[in-house]
């Protein structure tokens, strides 16, 4: 089990069942009795509360319930404590890695998906500044024509206004002739 890599633990849930973690710790906000043993808080499954360093003290609510005893009686089973207590360690120090691999990979995944969409927003942008400037050019050919087209407008209304004075002119002096002849 120690040979295995962490990628290894990482992608084979089964395997990292197997290493028998003690059961995670509450993440809801309701208000539970906490158990705490010197600065160690006991994990809560379900209502029995329990640690994997101390499996004599286990409460139900608030409630005491015996378990094993605590201490060995006999050299053997104080080596045993101890090789178990090791071993708990070492399981624990192996999820604390497993753990923080994870976290790594999730925290390299979200880099990884906000760079991209980073990447998409600046590709994005690119082309409603190729759109902008295209729109832009139109606007300022328009805004010429348009300028070109009231200049065209003024010439051509005082051509008109003119022809219209002379209009009235000749209309003027055929009156008179009229009146003479």
């Amino acid at each position: 089990m120690a040979n295995q890599t962490f990628t290894n633990l990482l992608t084979n849930d089964k395997q990292f069942s197997a290493l028998h973690l003690p059961p995670k710790a509450p993440t809801s906000n309701k208000i539970k009795s906490n158990v705490i043993e010197g600065n160690e808080i006991l994990f809560q499954a379900g209502n029995l509360l329990e640690t994997h360093e101390n499996p004599s003290l286990m409460f139900h609510g608030h409630e005491q319930l015996l378990g094993p005893e605590n201490y060995p009686d006999n050299v053997q089973d104080l080596a045993q404590a101890t090789n178990s207590k090791s071993e708990a360690h070492m399981k624990r120090k192996m999820a604390n890695r497993v753990y923080s691999a994870r976290y790594r990979l999730r925290k390299q995944a979200r880099a990884q998906f906000l760079k991209s969409q980073a990447d998409a927003l600046e590709a994005e942008v690119s082309m409603f500044q190729t759109q902008l400037l295209y729109w832009q050019a139109v606007y300022d050919k328009l805004t010429e024509e348009n300028a070109m087209m009231k200049a065209q407008c003024d010439t051509i209304s005082k051509l008109i206004a003119e022809k219209e004075v002379m209009n009235w002119a000749l209309m003027q002096e055929i009156q008179r002739l009229r009146s003479i002849c």
